[in-house]
């Protein structure tokens, strides 16, 4: 709650800067707990201090991000999200707080190893299984989608997760063009992927919008019900249409 007074107090934002070791060290330490809601919270905190300090100089290397000597600790805080133990929620959170990472500037995307392995794979596996789905009308050809070591058994969790997944891509494009896609890395990155990601942000949006609006007759009729809901859509859609003007306005 504290990291929250700084969106609107700039001095408050400097003060609490000289605590981001403590703050990533708490991250780190309650990634690996037995509780999965306090894993959860750790990513989220995490990502507030990558979003508010990201830009943030160091004091003593003006050249580099005040968070640069957090490296190692921030990826090793998102990488439990992936392991077997975990379930949709947790590497839900670890999937988007991975792409804030990736945007932030505060390391070179090369470097990121597993971390952006799940992100592209994970993708893919979207991309193709929507891609059999259309192409045979029928789930046998479905890979088992994987994030990480964790399974994704149920058309719910992938659903849930496949908004994650959208979600922390999208967050990518939007963050890099706030940084004035200054970040070759990121921009090769997104160039390769950019023509599945409007495509299955569009689709996404179309899912929304039908659940939202359409009759329930109609919904039933096209199976959209299996597995959806509008809440798993409501807290993401806003980055998909956004991602797509960014990507029109850039043509």
């Amino acid at each position: 709650e504290l990291l929250t007074y700084c969106d609107s107090d700039i001095k408050f934002k400097v003060l609490l800067s000289k605590k981001i070791s403590e703050f990533v060290r708490i991250s780190f330490t309650s990634s690996v707990s037995n509780l999965i809601s306090l894993r959860v919270s750790s990513l989220k905190l995490l990502g507030k201090v990558i979003e508010l300090y990201s830009d943030m100089k160091d004091p003593l290397y003006p050249e580099i991000s005040i968070l640069d000597q957090q490296q190692a600790q921030i990826m090793s805080t998102i990488t439990p999200s992936f392991n077997k133990e975990s379930n949709v929620e947790l590497s839900g959170e670890g999937i988007v707080l991975a792409s804030k990472f990736i945007s932030s500037n505060i390391i070179d995307v090369s470097k990121t190893g597993r971390i952006i392995k799940i992100l592209t794979s994970s993708l893919e596996d979207i991309a193709n299984n929507i891609g059999n789905l259309s192409n045979d009308n029928n789930s046998e050809n479905k890979v088992l989608m994987k994030v990480g070591d964790v399974d994704i058994l149920t058309k719910k969790s992938e659903n849930k997760i496949k908004m994650y997944i959208l979600q922390a891509w999208s967050k990518i494009l939007i963050l890099n063009e706030a940084n004035h896609n200054s970040n070759d890395s990121i921009n090769e990155l997104i160039g390769t992927y950019i023509k599945v990601l409007i495509t299955l942000w569009v689709y996404s949006l179309r899912e929304f919008s039908m659940l939202k609006y359409a009759k329930s007759e109609y919904v039933k009729s096209y199976n959209l019900n299996e597995g959806l809901s509008l809440e798993i859509y409501e807290s993401c859609w806003i980055d998909y249409a956004e991602s797509i003007s960014i990507t029109i306005e850039n043509k």
